[in-house]
């Protein structure tokens, strides 16, 4: 919503005629409606809201604090180091009084802002974030009573959220916060919606789980997943591409046997997706195809080759890499024979001339490999100077050649290339 700068000016003169007035309570509302609407206030506006702030920090309550932050990360509101001091303080003497829904906001909004620069002992608020936590969490079958009462009960989407802020936010969360997440989660995997687990699945890797853990029988890890492949055998056609491509990414990474069931399903869905795809989750998904050498249809393969090809001359130079590489494995592990077309190439060709500048050496080195094995039959060989990628690749080598590695030069003159260099 804009409601124009006549609007906005209008609000901050009234703003700044009562803002002695205002509360704590006051002051956070007001910040959570313009973040509720959508509507940023203007900096005049949040000078004299954050100046107000600081003043009426220590009656702030736990909601409020959560509010604010969310606030601020859904305005995308860029404020100084000394407010996050502020707030941070403020949060650890409130932490006791946090629900998991105040809590999980919090969570989110911090790793939504990728607070790690502002923020001057990690260490300190990643102690603080597990043990409120662990105090939220269902206590374990071994521990006590239990048949305790549940103090709090959980949504798929703030348990979600909680694993969001803290991959977002670099941390190196312990084994008893993973298994206590993981304990939660499975009390209410029947509720978790496509976004939610996509979100838990990709950020369940990247806090350095995987295979290892479907081994270990204690390990809750094996369940979710299973919950995971029954919601897309049942709901596919609920989850977006993005949803679908995070969540195949993550699955492979995590289960060392994948239920061929949700191979077959995201095969489908893919067919009937896969033209909404953007570019990073077309790359996403072959990659993972190739990595893990899983076998899939004809269509997929072709569909997925038609989607890209369009968007060849706005792939970065890691996007073309990665492509370039995917489709060398397809012909290398013969999961996939039927070479691309020759204005597929010819794009790819000329996005190279464009980004290989960016490429290490060994990269390029890399990249003529894969490149000769998908476009050249086993019979014939690039060495003719009419050849464009030829000469692109001959003139980024030269451009760089005294300063690669003997190795590196070897390699290169082992490919037959006269460089005319000195």
């Amino acid at each position: 919503i804009d409601p124009g700068e006549h609007v906005l000016e209008i609000w901050n003169d009234g703003f700044e005629r009562e803002i002695l007035s205002f509360g704590a309570a006051q002051l956070q509302s007001v910040l959570y409606s313009f973040a509720k609407l959508r509507i940023y206030p203007g900096d005049e506006f949040l000078e004299k809201w954050f100046g107000s702030f600081v003043l009426h920090l220590s009656s702030f309550t736990s909601q409020s604090l959560a509010n604010t932050i969310w606030s601020i990360a859904r305005l995308d509101i860029t404020v100084r180091k000394d407010f996050w001091n502020h707030w941070l303080y403020q949060f650890g003497v409130k932490s006791n009084y946090l629900n998991p829904s105040e809590y999980s906001m919090s969570i989110w909004a911090l790793g939504k802002l990728k607070l790690n620069s502002m923020i001057t002992n990690k260490q300190a608020l990643q102690d603080l974030v597990e043990r409120c936590f662990l105090r939220l969490a269902s206590p374990p079958a071994d521990a006590g009573d239990v048949h305790r009462p549940k103090a709090y009960v959980w949504t798929a989407q703030q348990l979600a959220n909680v694993l969001y802020g803290a991959t977002r936010l670099d941390m190196d969360l312990s084994e008893e916060f993973i298994d206590a997440w993981l304990c939660e989660a499975a009390q209410i995997s029947s509720t978790f919606h496509p976004s939610a687990f996509a979100t838990s699945l990709v950020a369940l890797t990247k806090l350095h789980m995987h295979d290892s853990h479907f081994k270990q029988g204690t390990s809750k890890l094996p369940d979710f997943v299973r919950a995971f492949y029954d919601s897309f055998d049942r709901d596919w056609t609920e989850y977006k591409a993005i949803e679908s491509s995070n969540a195949f990414w993550a699955t492979f990474r995590l289960d060392p046997e994948p239920r061929a069931s949700f191979v077959r399903t995201f095969d489908q869905s893919f067919q009937r997706n896969g033209t909404g795809y953007h570019t990073i989750e077309l790359i996403s998904v072959m990659d993972t195809v190739c990595r893990y050498r899983v076998v899939m249809s004809e269509i997929f393969y072709s569909l997925w080759m038609s989607t890209l090809e369009p968007h060849l001359g706005s792939l970065t130079f890691s996007e073309l890499e990665s492509t370039m590489h995917s489709l060398s494995m397809l012909l290398y592990n013969k999961t996939y024979t039927v070479r691309p077309l020759a204005e597929f190439q010819e794009k790819l060709t000329i996005r190279f001339n464009q980004v290989h500048d960016m490429m290490s050496h060994a990269h390029l080195i890399r990249f003529y490999r894969d490149y000769t094995y998908v476009f050249c039959s086993e019979d014939s060989v690039l060495d003719s100077d009419s050849n464009l990628f030829v000469e692109v690749f001959k003139r980024a080598v030269g451009k760089r050649w005294h300063g690669l590695s003997a190795d590196l030069r070897d390699e290169i003159q082992n490919l037959g290339f006269d460089l005319n260099v000195s």
